[in-house]
Order: C-alpha cells, then sequence, then structure tokens
C-alpha cells in the first residue's frame, strides 16, 4: 500500500536489496508450490498460486533443474498460465497501454 502511494504521489521509493538470492528465492517457491499443489484438493485459487509460483520458480533459477522438470510438466499437461487472471494486462496489449482492472 505504501509503495502504491508513494507512485501515484510520484515519488519514487527506496530500493531495497532482498533477503534471498535468487537461487534461494525459486527453492522456497517450488516448496510452497509443492505444498499448495498437494493441499489444493478443489481450490482452483490455490491449484493457480501454486502453478505460478512452479513457473515463477522455474524462470528465476533455470538452473534449478526440479523447478524446469515441474514447470515443463505443468505447461504440457495444464498448458500456459494466463496471467491476465492476476493481472489487468491483454494479451499482445503492453501493460501502459491496458485500460484498469474494474473494481
Amino acid at each position: 500500500m505504501v509503495v502504491n502511494f508513494q507512485l501515484r504521489e510520484g515519488v519514487l521509493p527506496e530500493v531495497k536489496k532482498g533477503d534471498y538470492n535468487p537461487r534461494t528465492f525459486a527453492r522456497l517457491l517450488l516448496s510452497r508450490a509443492k505444498l499448495l499443489l498437494k493441499n489444493a484438493n478443489d481450490n482452483m485459487s490455490e491449484k493457480l498460486l501454486g502453478h505460478c509460483f512452479v513457473e515463477l520458480a522455474a524462470h528465476i533459477d533455470p538452473r534449478n533443474e526440479d523447478a524446469v522438470f515441474e514447470y515443463e510438466n505443468q505447461r504440457i499437461d495444464e498448458g500456459e498460465i494466463d496471467w491476465s487472471l492476476l493481472t489487468n494486462a491483454v494479451s499482445g496489449q503492453s501493460s501502459k497501454d491496458a485500460e484498469p482492472a474494474a473494481q
């Protein structure tokens, strides 16, 4: 909320160094994804979040063979994630051209 306010006011927030290196962060995302997918049952939100975490883990650390393997299996079995479900992005349209999501 703070960053959104600062950006609306034209103030650039301070850049903060992350606590995790990409390799560690990708491993954490993958382990959380596995838990979400294991316990999701029919909860579509948890499944979507789990699939997002798998994809992010593979892209953040492409050397993580477990993450890449999970992502490729997911992509083949489930197809690509429709990121517009989580963002206001429109396929083929840059984010600056996209209309704001209805509130």
